[in-house]
């Protein structure tokens, strides 16, 4: 029932200030433990203590419960070990919704104007009191308690907007960040490439350091766990083929409700018989999608029941099918050309050997897993991973070959520039042949290196004239002379500033966000009892 209920647009709607929380950029949580006198924790109890208020057990519950459901929904399978993560995400919205309440109000009028335009709730254009009295039984709530709930939901987003409209900038800001950001650089580098060393260092390796090696890192050789799984469910190709011809009234209903699908560039509405052949693919898609809806809230129905996975696949008419062992990462095998996705199979090794997995609704299909049998990972024995162990430990050492090498070339650099030389006399007297990059920002990249962002930012903190630590590259090393820094380009930031002041505004609003949140569970003062209980 949940299911049905979380997946509509009012509750993802209505829990978008959760969000705002979990995307700005990261901060640390404060989550201390109690460890002086507390009141008893468990039904009846309390949970902890915000603000210096007792916080009953069973108002804990209900948040920590609706954020599982809510996750449940969206997410379909959740992975194990998250229960710390859903314990600070229900304080946090404790905390957000006690801080709003002090500082915020909600009207009636803006509560009744916010149920009025909840689509979930209209017929035809309009309030339907029907729908919304439906809809809150489904929840197993009151009218009441639920508009209790949305009151604090539109505090906390009337709260958290005015925290971050309180950011402004000013024309120099924005043109101080951008030259921070678009600033050039010009530099050479002498790239040191550990492939270079890996035939030397090859040659040198003993069965003893192989043998070693493969002791010390048997996470490098092991082989993953595999599960065999068992599934069920219908495909999106599959009830394609055996969907009913659309009728004559079905066909219309679609035209009427998807006018704007069949619109012309002109604004003129395609006549029916000339878009005959796109409203009967539109309408079969559409039953089509309905169904599969319908077979997964079936499916989660069943299996919240107490259902065994074979009682479901007889009252469903569905034919189980046994893979594998396969491994978490495998790709997902087909019956017929369909089947569970990757995504599905890696949820079936997060649940219990014997328990099913919940139903995954995709528009590409339906499925509910079940894993069966399992393989345990293990250590594979040496002389199957000899290659392998070789390879990686080559691997290895020549890296370190390449940094050591990096690092005497540096030294050799600094010392012939203390003497007076010039990078380009430098590297003349040394023999190496620089990369000579086009300017670049801090960003990169960098032409004639790969991934080399961090070798860019690394670079933009070092002084003009001066050489660079040891940088670590995607395929080794590399020593580089900053030789200047060039202004930006005055004609691009004429043409970007209105986009990068839009994306500067959103990234300083994040910011203030975290550092207000931060500010306020520190305020919070937050005691929780419950992995003490």
């Amino acid at each position: 029932m949940f299911r049905r209920i979380l997946r509509s647009k009012t509750i993802q709607n209505r829990t978008r200030w959760i969000l705002a929380i979990v995307m700005v950029p990261p901060f640390a949580f404060f989550f201390h433990l109690w460890t002086g006198n507390r009141a008893t924790s468990g039904p009846g109890g309390s949970a902890g203590v915000l603000f210096g208020h007792q916080v009953p057990w069973e108002t804990f519950q209900e948040e920590y419960g609706w954020l599982r459901r809510n996750a449940s929904a969206q997410l379909g399978t959740i992975p194990q070990g998250l229960e710390t993560y859903f314990r600070r995400q229900a304080w946090d919205r404790l905390m957000l919704k006690e801080e709003a309440r002090r500082r915020v109000t909600v009207s009636d009028e803006e509560l009744a104007q916010d149920l009025r335009e909840q689509p979930t709730f209209q017929q035809d254009g309009r309030f339907a009191p029907a729908l919304y009295f439906r809809f809150v039984q489904s929840l197993g709530l009151t009218p009441q308690a639920f508009e209790a709930r949305l009151r604090d939901d539109l505090r906390v987003e009337k709260l958290l907007e005015r925290i971050q409209s309180d950011v402004t900038l000013t024309e120099e800001d924005v043109k101080t960040a951008y030259a921070k950001e678009r600033r050039r650089l010009r530099a050479s580098l002498i790239p040191i490439s550990s492939s270079a060393f890996e035939s030397t260092v090859k040659q040198t390796l003993t069965e003893q350091a192989l043998r070693d090696f493969y002791t010390a890192h048997p996470e490098a050789v092991r082989r993953s766990a595999k599960r065999t799984i068992e599934y069920l469910g219908r495909s999106l190709s599959e009830l394609l083929q055996d969907q009913p011809p659309v009728t004559d009234e079905e066909r219309r209903a679609y035209y009427e409700e998807h006018q704007d699908d069949f619109t012309r560039d002109d604004g003129t509405l395609k006549p029916l018989d000339e878009a005959r052949l796109a409203v009967e693919q539109g309408a079969k898609g559409a039953q089509v999608q309905t169904r599969l809806t319908n077979l997964a809230l079936d499916l989660e129905e069943d299996r919240e029941r107490g259902l065994r996975f074979v009682e479901i696949a007889l009252s469903r008419g569905l034919r189980a099918t046994r893979i594998g062992p396969i491994e978490r990462s495998a790709s997902a095998p087909t019956v017929a050309g369909d089947g569970p996705t990757a995504a599905m199979l890696a949820g079936a090794f997060d649940v219990p050997l014997g328990m099913m997995t919940q139903a995954f609704n995709t528009p590409v299909g339906v499925f509910l897993l079940m894993p069966v049998e399992e393989v345990p990972a293990q250590v594979a024995p040496f002389e199957e991973v000899r290659n392998a162990i070789t390879t990686l430990l080559t691997q290895e050492r020549a890296r370190e070959a390449a940094k050591a090498r990096a690092q005497a070339l540096r030294e050799q650099c600094l010392a012939k520039r203390q003497s007076g030389l010039t990078a380009a006399e430098i590297y003349l007297v040394l023999g190496v042949k620089p990369l000579r990059p086009a300017p670049f920002t801090r960003r990169g990249p960098v032409e004639g290196l790969t991934e080399a962002a961090k070798v860019a930012e690394a670079l933009a903190g070092v002084p003009p004239g001066t050489f660079s630590e040891v940088l670590e590259t995607p395929d080794g090393f590399a020593v580089a002379f900053v030789e200047e820094r060039l202004p930006f380009d005055e004609a691009q930031w004429t043409a970007d500033r209105e986009t990068f002041r839009q994306t500067l505004l959103e990234t300083t609003r994040q910011e203030r966000l975290a550092q207000w949140l931060e500010s306020l569970r520190a305020k919070a003062r937050l005691k929780s009892f419950l992995d003490s209980s």
